[in-house]
């Protein structure tokens, strides 16, 4: 079985879609990633000794960091 998409690059929503269709696998697995680093915090403790603002950072900061392992920029699949 095979499926084509198609869009029309010249037309700015089909554009988005495009880009969105293309960056998907990139974007799941920067989610993957972040759950599997939020589990590092809840199962194994990575959190001990930390405040809540300081957990909340180092995991904004890992989450900004995946972004740009992928090439993701937010404003593009916007």
């Amino acid at each position: 079985m095979k499926s084509i998409l198609q869009f029309n690059l010249d037309n700015a929503s089909d554009n988005l879609a495009f880009k969105r269709a293309v960056k998907s696998t990139d974007v799941y697995l920067v989610l993957f990633n972040l759950q599997q680093e939020f589990r590092q915090y809840y199962k194994y403790d990575k959190a001990v000794n930390k405040t809540g603002d300081q957990v909340a950072e180092e995991l904004q900061d890992f989450f900004y960091e995946q972004l740009t392992q992928y090439g993701i920029d937010m404003g593009d699949l916007e």
